[in-house]
Protein backbone atom coordinates (compact mmCIF):
# COMPACT_ATOMS: atom_id res chain seq x y z
CA UNK A 1 0.00 0.00 0.00
CA UNK A 2 1.15 3.33 -1.30
CA UNK A 3 1.81 6.24 1.79
CA UNK A 4 -0.48 9.24 1.39
CA UNK A 5 0.63 13.03 1.02
CA UNK A 6 1.00 13.85 4.57
CA UNK A 7 2.58 10.42 6.06
CA UNK A 8 6.04 11.75 5.06
CA UNK A 9 9.05 11.12 7.70
CA UNK A 10 9.07 12.75 10.85
CA UNK A 11 11.19 16.18 11.18
CA UNK A 12 13.10 17.77 13.43
CA UNK A 13 12.57 17.42 16.75
CA UNK A 14 9.93 19.91 18.00
CA UNK A 15 8.28 19.27 15.35
CA UNK A 16 5.48 16.87 16.08
CA UNK A 17 4.57 15.82 13.04
CA UNK A 18 1.82 18.19 11.98
CA UNK A 19 -0.01 17.22 8.87
CA UNK A 20 -1.20 20.38 7.01
CA UNK A 21 -4.84 19.82 5.69
CA UNK A 22 -4.20 20.05 2.11
CA UNK A 23 -1.96 17.02 2.40
CA UNK A 24 -4.60 15.09 4.56
CA UNK A 25 -6.05 12.30 2.64
CA UNK A 26 -8.77 13.19 0.12
CA UNK A 27 -10.86 9.96 0.85
CA UNK A 28 -13.71 9.53 3.15
CA UNK A 29 -13.69 9.60 6.63
CA UNK A 30 -16.07 9.70 9.79
CA UNK A 31 -15.31 12.48 12.61
CA UNK A 32 -16.74 15.55 14.19
CA UNK A 33 -15.42 19.10 15.25
CA UNK A 34 -16.21 21.71 17.81
CA UNK A 35 -19.14 23.26 16.56
CA UNK A 36 -18.21 26.99 16.67
CA UNK A 37 -14.55 28.30 16.46
CA UNK A 38 -13.20 31.73 16.33
CA UNK A 39 -11.70 33.02 13.05
CA UNK A 40 -8.01 33.09 13.47
CA UNK A 41 -6.14 31.90 16.61
CA UNK A 42 -3.52 33.39 18.78
CA UNK A 43 -0.20 31.84 18.49
CA UNK A 44 3.47 32.20 19.42
CA UNK A 45 4.98 34.46 17.11
CA UNK A 46 2.77 37.44 18.47
CA UNK A 47 4.30 37.41 21.93
CA UNK A 48 8.19 36.27 21.07
CA UNK A 49 9.06 39.65 22.70
CA UNK A 50 7.73 39.70 25.66
CA UNK A 51 7.61 35.70 26.51
CA UNK A 52 9.58 32.72 25.77
CA UNK A 53 8.28 29.10 25.45
CA UNK A 54 4.76 30.02 26.06
CA UNK A 55 2.58 27.82 23.72
CA UNK A 56 0.52 27.00 27.22
CA UNK A 57 -0.54 30.64 27.96
CA UNK A 58 -1.20 31.04 23.99
CA UNK A 59 -3.33 27.71 24.60
CA UNK A 60 -5.16 29.67 27.56
CA UNK A 61 -5.50 32.77 25.41
CA UNK A 62 -7.29 30.22 22.61
CA UNK A 63 -9.35 28.35 25.07
CA UNK A 64 -10.41 32.18 25.93
CA UNK A 65 -11.70 33.15 22.53
CA UNK A 66 -13.46 30.15 21.88
CA UNK A 67 -15.44 30.55 25.05
CA UNK A 68 -15.78 34.21 24.16
CA UNK A 69 -17.21 33.11 20.64
CA UNK A 70 -20.11 30.95 22.47
CA UNK A 71 -20.94 34.19 24.17
CA UNK A 72 -18.40 34.71 26.88
CA UNK A 73 -17.47 38.04 25.88
CA UNK A 74 -15.65 39.38 29.10
CA UNK A 75 -13.05 36.92 29.04
CA UNK A 76 -11.57 38.89 26.17
CA UNK A 77 -9.70 42.23 28.02
CA UNK A 78 -10.76 45.27 26.25
CA UNK A 79 -11.87 43.37 23.24
CA UNK A 80 -8.09 42.68 22.39
CA UNK A 81 -6.82 39.83 21.91
CA UNK A 82 -2.88 41.29 23.06
CA UNK A 83 -4.12 42.26 26.29
CA UNK A 84 -5.87 39.08 26.79
CA UNK A 85 -2.88 37.15 26.82
CA UNK A 86 -0.87 39.65 28.60
CA UNK A 87 -3.16 39.09 31.61
CA UNK A 88 -2.66 35.38 31.25
CA UNK A 89 0.62 34.92 30.64
CA UNK A 90 1.45 36.81 34.14
CA UNK A 91 -0.79 33.50 35.28
CA UNK A 92 0.85 31.43 33.28
CA UNK A 93 4.42 32.30 32.63
CA UNK A 94 7.05 31.27 30.43
CA UNK A 95 7.28 26.89 29.77
CA UNK A 96 7.22 24.50 30.08
CA UNK A 97 4.39 24.23 32.35
CA UNK A 98 2.73 20.50 32.34
CA UNK A 99 0.10 21.51 34.62
CA UNK A 100 -2.10 23.77 33.29
CA UNK A 101 -5.60 23.54 33.90
CA UNK A 102 -5.37 24.95 37.21
CA UNK A 103 -3.41 28.18 35.90
CA UNK A 104 -6.63 29.19 33.55
CA UNK A 105 -8.67 28.14 35.76
CA UNK A 106 -7.66 31.18 37.88
CA UNK A 107 -7.78 33.43 34.80
CA UNK A 108 -11.56 32.72 33.87
CA UNK A 109 -12.24 33.16 37.86
CA UNK A 110 -10.92 36.89 37.05
CA UNK A 111 -12.86 37.46 34.53
CA UNK A 112 -15.96 36.11 36.62
CA UNK A 113 -16.59 32.46 35.27
CA UNK A 114 -16.39 28.88 36.74
CA UNK A 115 -13.62 26.82 34.47
CA UNK A 116 -13.90 22.85 34.77
CA UNK A 117 -11.59 20.74 33.89
CA UNK A 118 -11.39 17.06 33.46
CA UNK A 119 -8.19 14.48 32.12
CA UNK A 120 -9.24 12.80 29.72
CA UNK A 121 -7.19 8.94 28.81
CA UNK A 122 -9.19 7.77 25.94
CA UNK A 123 -9.94 8.44 22.24
CA UNK A 124 -13.25 7.24 23.33
CA UNK A 125 -13.90 9.98 26.02
CA UNK A 126 -11.84 12.63 23.46
CA UNK A 127 -14.59 12.11 21.48
CA UNK A 128 -17.08 12.55 23.35
CA UNK A 129 -15.65 16.07 24.68
CA UNK A 130 -15.69 17.14 21.07
CA UNK A 131 -19.37 16.20 20.90
CA UNK A 132 -20.32 17.79 24.52
CA UNK A 133 -18.32 21.55 22.17
CA UNK A 134 -15.89 21.34 24.72
CA UNK A 135 -12.30 21.81 23.68
CA UNK A 136 -9.45 20.24 24.56
CA UNK A 137 -5.53 20.83 25.76
CA UNK A 138 -3.20 18.58 24.47
CA UNK A 139 0.53 18.35 25.92
CA UNK A 140 2.42 16.68 23.37
CA UNK A 141 6.36 15.51 23.91
CA UNK A 142 9.09 14.93 21.26
CA UNK A 143 11.83 15.03 24.26
CA UNK A 144 12.85 15.27 27.18
CA UNK A 145 12.47 19.69 26.83
CA UNK A 146 9.88 19.35 23.96
CA UNK A 147 6.76 19.91 24.93
CA UNK A 148 3.64 21.84 23.07
CA UNK A 149 0.24 22.27 24.06
CA UNK A 150 -2.27 22.31 21.21
CA UNK A 151 -6.34 23.09 21.47
CA UNK A 152 -8.20 19.60 20.44
CA UNK A 153 -11.18 20.60 17.80
CA UNK A 154 -11.96 17.65 16.64
CA UNK A 155 -11.11 14.21 15.15
CA UNK A 156 -10.98 12.23 11.82
CA UNK A 157 -10.99 8.40 11.29
CA UNK A 158 -10.36 7.49 8.33
CA UNK A 159 -10.63 3.45 6.95
CA UNK A 160 -7.08 3.08 5.08
CA UNK A 161 -5.34 6.04 6.25
CA UNK A 162 -5.80 6.14 10.88
CA UNK A 163 -6.97 8.35 13.24
CA UNK A 164 -5.79 12.05 13.52
CA UNK A 165 -6.88 15.31 15.46
CA UNK A 166 -7.83 18.54 13.80
CA UNK A 167 -5.82 21.17 16.27
CA UNK A 168 -5.18 24.70 16.60
CA UNK A 169 -1.41 24.26 17.11
CA UNK A 170 -0.50 27.35 18.51
CA UNK A 171 1.63 28.08 15.24
CA UNK A 172 -0.74 28.76 12.68
CA UNK A 173 -3.91 31.08 12.87
CA UNK A 174 -6.33 28.54 10.99
CA UNK A 175 -7.09 25.36 12.68
CA UNK A 176 -5.93 23.86 9.59
CA UNK A 177 -3.32 21.58 10.96
CA UNK A 178 -4.05 18.10 12.16
CA UNK A 179 -1.97 15.47 14.95
CA UNK A 180 -1.71 11.95 13.63
CA UNK A 181 -2.90 9.79 17.17
CA UNK A 182 -0.79 7.18 16.17
CA UNK A 183 2.49 9.31 15.81
CA UNK A 184 5.49 8.40 17.29
CA UNK A 185 5.46 10.70 19.34
CA UNK A 186 3.58 10.36 23.23
CA UNK A 187 0.62 12.01 24.21
CA UNK A 188 1.56 13.19 27.61
CA UNK A 189 -1.80 14.94 28.54
CA UNK A 190 -5.21 15.69 27.58
CA UNK A 191 -7.90 17.86 29.65
CA UNK A 192 -11.58 18.23 28.42
CA UNK A 193 -12.39 22.39 29.27
CA UNK A 194 -15.80 23.21 29.89
CA UNK A 195 -17.78 26.43 31.84
CA UNK A 196 -20.22 25.39 34.68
Amino acid sequence: MGRFKGASRRKRKGSYGFVHQRKMPTDTFVGEDLSIEPLEWAVTLDYRNMARNHCAAVFVTNLALYFAELGYKELIINNSISDTFKEIHEIVGDGPVPLLAVKAKVYFARRGYDLGYERVRSLKDLKRSIASNHPLGLLLTDGIVHWHWVMVLGWRKYPSHGKYLRIADGWNRKGNRFYPINNKLAWLWATEFFLK
